[in-house]
C-alpha cells in the first residue's frame, strides 16, 4: 500500500487542493474494520442499483426522501471521525 499511496500522501501534505480527495474505498474498509471508531453518523435508507439505464447505468440510486416507501436495505455513512480514519490509514501505509 505504501508504494500505491506514497505519491498521494505527498500531494495531500503539500497542496491545499488535495484535501478535496475523497478515498471512498478506504472509508468503506475502515468502517468494516472498526465501525465504532470511524462512524459518526449514518442513515438507513432504501437503495437499488439501476441496471436498465432508465436514469443511470450500473450506479446506486438512493431514495433519500423515502418516496418509494420501501423498507431500508442499506446503511449509508454520512459522517466519519476523520482523525481516527487518518490514524488507521497512516498505520496501514506505515506513514506517520
Amino acid at each position: 500500500m505504501r508504494r500505491i499511496e506514497e505519491k498521494l500522501f505527498t500531494k495531500l501534505r503539500a497542496s491545499p487542493e488535495w484535501p478535496k480527495y475523497i478515498p471512498c474505498d478506504e472509508f468503506a474498509m475502515a468502517v468494516v474494520i472498526n465501525e465504532s471508531a470511524i462512524v459518526r453518523e449514518f442513515q438507513e435508507l432504501y437503495a437499488t442499483v439501476e441496471v436498465k439505464g432508465e436514469y443511470t447505468y450500473g450506479m446506486m440510486v438512493v431514495d433519500w426522501s423515502n418516496m418509494l416507501k420501501k423498507p431500508s436495505n442499506v446503511r449509508l455513512v454520512t459522517k466519519i471521525h476523520s482523525d481516527e480514519f487518518l490514524k488507521m490509514l497512516y498505520r496501514t501505509a506505515d506513514l506517520k
